[in-house]
């Protein structure tokens, strides 16, 4: 199993280090768009987990003390 993940590790850096050597200006743009994209995403969802995160929080806090009472 490791030996698996190690595999797809040298692939990703291989992939990765393919990308930044290219000359292709498409390509190196569609990279760069894609990790816009990639990162947007990223950066909303935890913008949503941080709003979310108090109001968890908080109904946990009522519904132990209600059980508790």
């Amino acid at each position: 199993m490791k030996k698996d993940l190690d595999n797809i590790e040298s692939r990703g850096e291989e992939y990765l280090m393919a990308i930044m050597s290219s000359d292709d200006p498409q390509l190196l743009r569609g990279a760069a768009l894609e990790m816009i994209v990639v990162v947007g995403h990223m950066y909303r969802k935890i913008q949503i987990h941080m709003l979310l995160h108090p109001g968890f929080f908080l109904a946990g806090f009522l519904a132990g003390w209600y059980f508790t009472k």
